[in-house]
């Protein structure tokens, strides 16, 4: 990624507050929460998408997820770790697009929300 954007992810972090931020953060995420959670509960179509250079989340996260949602798709990304999205955006639309198909999308003029159905 360029320096610039690099810079950008880290500017809420710099500094005593940013510190303390991150800190904040990281305390909020708890492993109980994630363990709790009703996989078998989630009924829409779910894409999970993991870069295979990721080192920050245990690879068995995905696996787990793809399993525990019945209609789950895994999809593993080589040669990109955490930040798909910077780190190849064209190739993330591909595969998103690959996912949704033919989806069509409905928007619902009084309350705003779109509807891919």
């Amino acid at each position: 990624m360029p320096d610039r954007l690099i810079a950008r992810y880290l500017a809420p972090f710099a500094g005593r507050d940013g510190v303390n931020h991150l800190l904040t953060l990281g305390a909020a995420i708890r492993r109980s929460d994630i363990d709790d959670l009703e996989l078998s509960e989630v009924r829409a179509p779910t894409l999970v998408i993991r870069g295979d250079h990721d080192d920050w989340v245990d690879r068995d996260v995905s696996a787990r997820l793809a399993s525990g949602i019945p209609k789950a798709t895994l999809k593993r990304i080589p040669g990109v770790a955490r930040l798909i999205p910077e780190e190849t955006p064209d190739y993330l639309s591909e595969v998103l697009l690959e996912f949704i198909g033919d989806a069509t999308v409905t928007d619902d003029e009084k309350s705003g929300v779109s509807t891919i159905k």
